[in-house]
């Protein structure tokens, strides 16, 4: 960006979408089979949004709340806690590599423990790096914020999709993330005209 400014730099990013990404997508993602012309619609399946399900659809809103917030504001909060832009910079450098590497982990080390596991500790990592950033400030646990907030996010996005299929099974499964995405999506909520009495 300061080579080139913004607008060539967007335009670069834009060039590079359409050069890269968009062959990449045509060449190996398959098509979709599409059904018969005669396959009746299916109606949709009734699905109490129980205490659970509300839970989640909150914890994971707010995890991808703070995770977009930090995509946007990560530099200026640590030059704000204290580090220099340069170790702000470097920071933020370790934000993928963390979550590929926290996802890592989790496919391997916890792939044995229930998904409520890495879900519980996904939502520490950004809590407890706050927690360490505060009291040292941004100079020496700059890197160590990015790090935990970012392997946290890295595990709690495979946590949206094997938290509920470890509780609630293989059935409506699709449906049933959408009802838990809808508060993260920010559309219209569909899930009180799916709440049954009781629930």
């Amino acid at each position: 960006a300061e080579a080139l400014g913004w607008r060539d730099t967007c335009l670069a990013w834009a060039v590079a979408h359409i050069v890269i990404g968009l062959p990449l997508n045509l060449l190996f993602i398959p098509k979709a089979a599409k059904p018969p012309a005669s396959a009746p619609m299916a109606a949709l399946p009734q699905i109490a949004m129980d205490r659970t399900m509300w839970l989640l659809a909150f914890a994971f809103a707010g995890g991808w709340t703070v995770s977009t917030a930090m995509a946007a504001h990560l530099p200026r909060i640590l030059e704000a806690a204290g580090a220099s832009t340069v170790q702000a910079v470097a920071a933020g450098a370790l934000i993928g590599p963390a979550q590929v590497f926290a996802r890592l982990v989790e496919a391997g080390l916890l792939k044995n423990f229930h998904p409520l596991l890495s879900a519980r500790l996904a939502t520490l990592g950004h809590p407890f790096g706050a927690a360490l950033l505060l009291l040292g400030g941004g100079g020496l646990f700059a890197s160590v914020f990015a790090i935990l907030h970012s392997a946290g996010n890295g595990i709690l996005t495979i946590a949206r999709g094997t938290v509920p299929l470890a509780l609630y099974g293989p059935q409506n499964y699709g449906y049933r993330l959408g009802l838990i995405g809808t508060p993260r999506a920010g559309g219209p909520s569909r899930c009180t005209a799916r709440r049954q009495p009781g629930h």
